[in-house]
Formats: C-alpha cells, sequence, structure tokens
C-alpha cells in the first residue's frame, strides 16, 4: 500500500515539475477565458445579425483567415521551432530570425492587402456576388496584415516559451474583444463586427510587442546578415507556406460551394457549428505551439521526445472528449440562444462533434511530423485532407438538400481516414526520426 502511495507521490511531483504540463496550464488558462469571451460575443453577434447576414460575416472573416495564414509564408510555426532550439545556446540568431521573419511577414501581406483593397469592388460583385459588401472586404484588407503580424509574435512568444505571459494576455485581450464586438456590432452592424476585429489585433500586437521585448529588431544591418540562417529558414517554411496556402484555397472555396449550392443562411448555419468545434478544440490548439516547442527542444532526446507525444495525446484525448460530450447533451439549449433563424443548429453541432477527437489526436502528429523536419511528407498529406473535403461535399450535395450539413459530413468523413494517414506514415519507414 505504502509502495503504492510513493508511486502516486512521484508521478504528481512529476506532473509539477514538468515544463510541458505548466506551459500547457497557463497556455490554457488564458485561453479559457479568451475562448469562453469570443465565443460568448460571437453568439450576440449571430444574433444582431441574423443567420443570412451572420453568413456574410462569416464569410469575410473566414477569407480573411484564410488570407492571414499564407501571407505569414509559414513562418508561425517555424519561428516556434527555431527559436525553441536556439534560446538556450544563441540569443543573437534569435535576433536575426525574428528581424527576418518580420520583414518578410509584412512585406508579403502588406502587398496582399494592397491587392484585395484595390480589387475589392471585383471580389464583392463577381466572386461573393454581394455587391453590399464592398466596404467590409476593404476593412479585412487592412486586417489581413495585423492577423498575420500577430500570428507571427505568437510564434516568437511560443518559442520563447512565454506561456504565462501569454496566458495573461489572453485575459486582456478576451475582455476586449467581448466588449467591442458586442458594442460595435450593435450600433453598426456587419461593419462594427469587422472593425472590432481590427481594433482587437491593433492591441493585440502592442501587448505582443512589450512581451517580446528585446528581440524586437527590423534593422538589418549588412554585416548581420546571416545566408545560412536565411536558407534553413526559407527551406523549413517553403512546404509549410505551401500548405497554408492549399488550406486558404480550399476553406474559402469551401465556404463559397456552401453560398453557390445553397444560400447565406446555410453559411451562417455552418459558422456558427465551426464556433463550437473550434470551442471544443481550443485547447489541442494552444498546445500545439507549446507541443511544437518541447518536442524542438527534445529532437535529440529519444526518451523525452517519445514521452512528450504519450502526455500530449493523452491531454489532447481527455480535453477534447471532455467538452465534447457537455456541447452535445446541452446542443438544443445551446441552439436556443441563436435565436428562431438557426433551426436545426443542434442536430449539425451533434454531427459535426463527431471529428473533433479526431482532429485533435491528428494535430499531435502534425507537430511531430514538423518537429521532425518531415514537412513536405505532412505537406503531401495535409493537401489531401484539404481537397478531399471539398470533394466529398461535392459528392454530397447533390443527395442531401443543406449545404451546411454536406460539409459537416464532408469533414468528419474525411478528418477520421486523415488521422488514420498520419498514423500510418508515422510508423512506416517513410517517416524520417
Amino acid at each position: 500500500m505504502r509502495a503504492k502511495s510513493d508511486k502516486i507521490f512521484k508521478l504528481i511531483k512529476g506532473f509539477k515539475e514538468s515544463d510541458l504540463i505548466r506551459d500547457s496550464f497557463w497556455s490554457l488558462l488564458g485561453n479559457v477565458f479568451f475562448k469562453g469571451l469570443s465565443l460568448l460575443s460571437g453568439i450576440f453577434i449571430a444574433r444582431f445579425l441574423g443567420k443570412d447576414i451572420f453568413g456574410e460575416y462569416g464569410m469575410i472573416k473566414n477569407t480573411l483567415i484564410s488570407v492571414a495564414l499564407f501571407s505569414t509564408f509559414g513562418f508561425g510555426y517555424t519561428v516556434t521551432k527555431f527559436i525553441a532550439e536556439y534560446r538556450e545556446k544563441n540569443k543573437d540568431i534569435i535576433r536575426l530570425i525574428t528581424a527576418y521573419v518580420s520583414r518578410i511577414t509584412i512585406i508579403v501581406s502588406g502587398t496582399i492587402a494592397i491587392l484585395i483593397f484595390t480589387f475589392s469592388d471585383y471580389i464583392a460583385t463577381q466572386v461573393l456576388k454581394a455587391s453590399n459588401l464592398n466596404d467590409s472586404i476593404k476593412i479585412m484588407s487592412v486586417l489581413v496584415v495585423f492577423n498575420a503580424y500577430v500570428t507571427l509574435q505568437l510564434g516568437i512568444l511560443s518559442g520563447l516559451g512565454r506561456f504565462k505571459k501569454i496566458a495573461e494576455l489572453n485575459i486582456r485581450i478576451g475582455l476586449i474583444t467581448f466588449i467591442c464586438s458586442v458594442s460595435f456590432t450593435y450600433f453598426l452592424g456587419l461593419n462594427g463586427a469587422l472593425l472590432s476585429l481590427l481594433v482587437v489585433q491593433i492591441v493585440n500586437i502592442y501587448f505582443n510587442h512589450k512581451l517580446i521585448g528585446k528581440y524586437n529588431n527590423f534593422s538589418l544591418k549588412k554585416k548581420s546578415f546571416n545566408d545560412n540562417v536565411l536558407r534553413d529558414l526559407v527551406l523549413f517554411s517553403i512546404p509549410l507556406a505551401l500548405q497554408e496556402i492549399v488550406f486558404s484555397i480550399t476553406y474559402w472555396l469551401s465556404n463559397l460551394l456552401i453560398v453557390k449550392y445553397t444560400s447565406y443562411g446555410e453559411l451562417g448555419l455552418y459558422n456558427a457549428t465551426l464556433q463550437w468545434t473550434s470551442i471544443i478544440l481550443f485547447i489541442p490548439g494552444i498546445l500545439r505551439n507549446v507541443v511544437l516547442s518541447h518536442l524542438s527542444l527534445k529532437n535529440k532526446d529519444d526518451e523525452g521526445f517519445s514521452e512528450t507525444i504519450k502526455v500530449t495525446l493523452l491531454i489532447n484525448f481527455v480535453m477534447t472528449l471532455l467538452p465534447a460530450t457537455f456541447v452535445f447533451l446541452f446542443a438544443d439549449l445551446i441552439s436556443n440562444f441563436y435565436g428562431d433563424s438557426f433551426r436545426g443548429f443542434s442536430r449539425l453541432i451533434r454531427i459535426a462533434l463527431i471529428s473533433t477527437v479526431f482532429i485533435s489526436i491528428s494535430n499531435i502528429f502534425v507537430q511531430i511530423y514538423m518537429s521532425k523536419g518531415n514537412n513536405w511528407l505532412m505537406f503531401g498529406l495535409r493537401c489531401f485532407k484539404d481537397i478531399a473535403i471539398i470533394i466529398v461535399f461535392l459528392l454530397l450535395i447533390n443527395h442531401i438538400d443543406s449545404g451546411a450539413k454536406s460539409m459537416v459530413y464532408s469533414v468528419v468523413f474525411v478528418n477520421i481516414v486523415f488521422l488514420g494517414l498520419v498514423v500510418g506514415f508515422y510508423k512506416s519507414r517513410f517517416f524520417k526520426r
């Protein structure tokens, strides 16, 4: 009996002393608050705008997310990996890395923003078939730069291991997001909801800039250039950037197809469903940078590497299953909060919940592939997944009269297959260990 209690005590002590558990705790604490308020504000936005306009808001916001993802050129994860590896070895290299990626991100995202702003009328009338969205797209074009830079800053902070500070910041940003989004949407409608995103990102950049502190460095003098560092960054990022481009195009196309085959109302239903699946997946999502940072640190330590994988797989499984079960049980009550225009929403949520566990587990394997430099293999697998979702949707839409339901079914099926593929390749000779 004593031996058993000693073993439990030792296990608890190990958890307390684990850097991974501590960093995961801080990431979880800040994001519980942030995501909770974001979800609450999302419900208010949906009620204020109604299903159809909320669908338009979702289209604009999803376009922003898609464009911002590839405008970082994959550097969000790249800086986490490289800074985590160098932070205890060479701080000058870290300053060089932040300088390189900051300039490239601003140039790429700025160029994309100018193009979107210039062709906003064409995008609204010809692509989205909604001329009333012209001003909204112009607001979104400005958001592209800020959103891309925030993504990069979070990658830098994760690489530096400043997860407690990130958690504290997320609490503040959560409050600001709730206040701005609810008030701006109430008084200004759709454009107000988008303006609130811009205000929040500006504030976010300011606080992140202060946290990064001494590593902020935009002045690249000629003598400070290091071709090897730049080459390694770019070569590592190219497959990640291509992944983001493919995902961005297919994700945006999936939204466009829902509107094309059905309506903006169906897109509103689908985006409301995504709100809840993203809430359930927020722990696996926020732990991605934590996991990548720790896996990169223990890249040469086989035992530590394996232990990190086991712990994170367990955390992801439990922390996805628990909230998914809660949402499943209270789906009808949740649906009532959205108003009468969101009929059938509870059933859609329950279907979407199936995919969350599979996505959660596969996220860990994505970080494993990245930490080992298997980015091209992951690029191939991600391309299959993103394109397959579109193909399955096109097959289903001819048999199901709901665009939202067809897309949810497609996402569930493809993510089950995707998890099988990433696990299978990880165990095969194709994976570089």
